[in-house]
């Protein structure tokens, strides 16, 4: 199940991600205060990623020099790995965390750098993940919104997520 959800959140990122990868090169830089979030539910397969700008998480988009610089991304990256923290999914599905991972990156755009991280999940009950609640806005309030792009059982829709407005629904 596992490779399914790695095949299905490639689709949605080929398909979905493709006008968004677009618009940044047309505009030349990413949005600071605007990070983005991809998520998939194909049956009980569940994967989320997250791309933000570093200044939104640690102050800063250049690669860590000093130790300061070093422990404010390692600090955020933990932050990023600990799914429990980042988000809240109904008990009822019955998710179990499969792999998180998290990583600070220079994009090609010259001199920034930018977090990435990704969840999957093997939901026991996927019918009853009814709403997932995003608490990233709780870790890192320098972003003001996520742009989402959900993909479900329903089908695939887009939204735009705050710090008041931070669940999804497939």
């Amino acid at each position: 199940m596992r490779n399914l959800a790695t095949l299905c959140f490639a689709s949605l990122l080929a398909l979905g991600s493709t006008a968004n990868a677009t618009e940044r090169r047309e505009h030349g830089a990413h949005a600071h205060g605007h990070a983005e979030l991809r998520a998939i539910l194909d049956e009980g397969a569940l994967a989320i990623e997250i791309e933000a700008p570093g200044a939104d998480i640690v102050g800063f988009e250049h690669l860590p020099k000093s130790d300061a610089d070093k422990a404010k991304v390692a600090a955020a990256r933990a932050t990023l790995l600990d799914a429990e923290r980042m988000f809240r999914l109904p008990a009822a599905a019955g998710c179990a965390l499969d792999d998180a991972t998290a990583a600070y990156e220079t994009l090609e755009e010259a001199g920034h750098a930018a977090f990435h991280a990704a969840y999957q999940w093997t939901c026991a009950a996927p019918g009853k993940l009814d709403a997932v609640v995003v608490r990233y806005f709780e870790h890192f309030p320098a972003t003001e919104e996520l742009d989402a792009e959900i993909v479900g059982p329903s089908g695939q829709s887009a939204r735009e997520l705050t710090a008041t407005e931070n669940r999804f629904r497939f």
